[in-house]
């Protein structure tokens, strides 16, 4: 499941306003960590989300990306994968991580500052499982409606 957070017309501002897009990102970045140390989780998961598509924006947007724009689609990439393990969400955590790690090599391919972004996907991978010793609510509840 594709999770998605910025709307259509935000994102298509924010594509074309890389000061905007910036700005944003730092106040959600920001704001996702504040409502996580609040314990406000669902709120915390809407901004994370909404920082780790505009930073995908600045990072994709550029024509030679920095390293900069790894480092915020990372930390807001991690920020959300543990909000959403934080919340049980585990499958849905490390689709967001899988997701980050191919727009990370999609980018490499287009010739992205490489050390960078391996350090980046060894930062991911594990958000690609469940810790060890976990279960997976959505994986139960999925079970419990299939008998």
């Amino acid at each position: 499941m594709k999770l998605s957070f910025l709307c259509v017309r935000h994102r298509r501002w924010l594509c074309n306003d890389p000061a905007a897009a910036l700005y944003t990102w730092l106040q959600c970045y920001e704001q996702g960590l504040r409502l996580e140390r609040q314990g406000q989780q669902g709120a915390a998961i809407r901004q994370a989300g909404c920082a780790m598509e505009t930073a995908e924006i600045l990072l994709c947007g550029r024509l030679s990306p920095e390293r900069d724009d790894i480092t915020r689609f990372t930390h807001s990439t991690l920020l959300l994968g543990r909000l959403l393990q934080h919340k049980g969400a585990f499958t849905q955590a490390a689709d967001c991580a899988h997701g980050a790690i191919d727009t990370l090599q999609r980018c490499l391919a287009a010739g992205l500052h490489e050390v960078g972004a391996v350090e980046a996907c060894e930062q991911l991978a594990p958000l690609t499982s469940p810790p060890p010793g976990v279960i997976d609510m959505q994986a139960r509840r999925a079970a419990r409606q299939l008998h």
